[in-house]
């Protein structure tokens, strides 16, 4: 298991005592009787983002990388709760493309902006709350059987391709063109929402893959005592990756 999971556990897990948290097993919370499926994610500068990448791309990033484990759950987006930190001077043309990434996946997604809160900081600081609803079920399944299949959707891989092409555009022998493609998959995931409805009562576990294919199926093949097999040339890869 990885460090940011021992953290979890040691730490964490402790103060977890709630069946709504699902023990910090899953990509957000469940509240049942509310039918209710909650998650929080935050992005920092420097550490997810630098202050040259284009802050409506940041904007639309922070809702969708939330938007994605409410998919993992099953639920339809409801709204969200958004905190921001950012510095005291030459931060308002950054904060007006910020507010106008959010406003146009707002109204692509169908998202309500329920409130938050607002401060001052040497970094910018972004965290958002997002609250998706349920009709009856989530996926709130932790651990698998054996002889399970195991599915993706869309490619592998591409994402983290570009955030290597964001830091060195000639780091790779490929067309201005793939590259481009492999950017906008880093800068703009798209969260799996009608899929992950559709799978509801079909499959016995679902996550997002936002930190690796690897990293998630450790983790689940660890919680349910199993191992995973994966066969190479089974994982789906786009045209772009497969040029480089």
């Amino acid at each position: 298991m990885d460090r940011e999971q021992n953290i979890l556990e040691e730490y964490f897990l402790p103060l977890v005592k709630n069946s709504e948290s699902l023990y910090l097993k899953n990509d957000a919370a469940y509240f049942k009787n509310k039918k209710l499926v909650i998650s929080s994610d935050m992005m920092l500068e420097d550490q997810h983002f630098t202050r040259d990448y284009d802050p409506k791309i940041i904007a639309k990033k922070l809702l969708r990388i939330n938007l994605s484990d409410i998919a993992a759950m099953g639920a339809v987006p409801y709204g969200f709760f958004l905190n921001v930190a950012v510095p005291k001077k030459n931060i308002n043309r950054w904060l007006e493309k910020f507010v106008y990434g959010l406003r146009e996946d707002m109204y692509k997604f169908n998202l309500k902006l329920f409130g938050g809160d607002l401060s001052c900081s040497s970094k910018i600081f972004l965290n958002v709350t997002i609250l998706g609803k349920t009709k009856q079920y989530a996926h709130i399944r932790n651990f698998t059987k054996s002889n399970s299949d195991i599915y993706v959707s869309g490619n592998i891989g591409d994402a983290p391709l570009g955030f290597e092409i964001k830091k060195n555009l000639n780091k790779f022998l490929c067309s201005l063109k793939t590259k481009k493609k492999l950017l906008n998959k880093f800068y703009l995931p798209e969260p799996r929402l009608e899929l992950g409805s559709k799978l509801l009562n079909k499959v016995e576990f679902c996550t997002d893959l936002s930190d690796g294919l690897l990293r998630d199926l450790l983790i689940i093949a660890d919680r349910s005592k199993k191992q995973a097999n994966i066969f190479l040339d089974k994982i789906p890869i786009s045209s772009e990756l497969q040029e480089i």
